[in-house]
């Protein structure tokens, strides 16, 4: 069965939407993204500004049942923020994965209906002489390592690093706090 061209116009038109949907979304879920580790950040550093406050100002020197709690408790939290941070860091990467595999599937059909629908070779016989046109059209590549979706991975990857690296940099700081406050030194 052949389809008439307004059913091509309309499907191009309905997955060309769905395809730049998917790109505002994974672009929104960038932006929360960013918000909810902006909050874990603020979050690590109330909580070790307390623990340290506790050991400076509070901890009662040469009590070891104290010190072993002190510490325990440090690492308990050092424990929950890392699992946090790499639980939100899994999600986001599966989020923006997923999204960027619906926009693909909707470009590639958004493509197909342009040439089913002859714009592609319509547009080319057009605007041959015009290069930024072709810049900006050119057949995209199947291996798209160098796109925006993977870039955005990477940035929320490397901070959720940099708050595992704080929260472990805190967490040594700490248990060092707590061993010198004990040992009085």
């Amino acid at each position: 069965m052949r389809l008439d061209r307004d059913t091509h116009r309309v499907n191009y038109r309905i997955a060309f939407d769905a395809m730049r949907a998917y790109h505002t979304s994974e672009i929104e879920h960038k932006k929360d993204m960013i918000t909810i580790l902006n909050s874990i950040l603020l979050v690590i550093v109330s909580i070790y500004a307390g623990i340290y406050y506790y050991i400076i100002y509070v901890f009662p020197k040469s009590n070891k049942s104290l010190l072993i709690i002190g510490i325990l408790i440090i690492l308990l939290c050092c424990t929950l923020l890392a699992l946090l941070i790499n639980s939100l860091k899994k999600q986001n990467n599966a989020k923006i994965k997923s999204d960027n595999d619906h926009y693909e599937s909707f470009r590639e059909e958004c493509r197909i209906e342009r040439d089913l629908l002859g714009l592609t070779k319509t547009l080319k016989k057009k605007n041959q002489n015009i290069p930024f046109y072709w810049e900006q059209i050119k057949e995209i590549k199947k291996d798209r390592d160098g796109t925006g979706y993977l870039k955005t991975i990477k940035i929320i990857s490397m901070y959720c690093t940099m708050l595992l690296i704080m929260v472990f940099a805190m967490t040594i700081l700490g248990i060092v706090l707590l061993t010198k406050q004990y040992f009085g030194y």
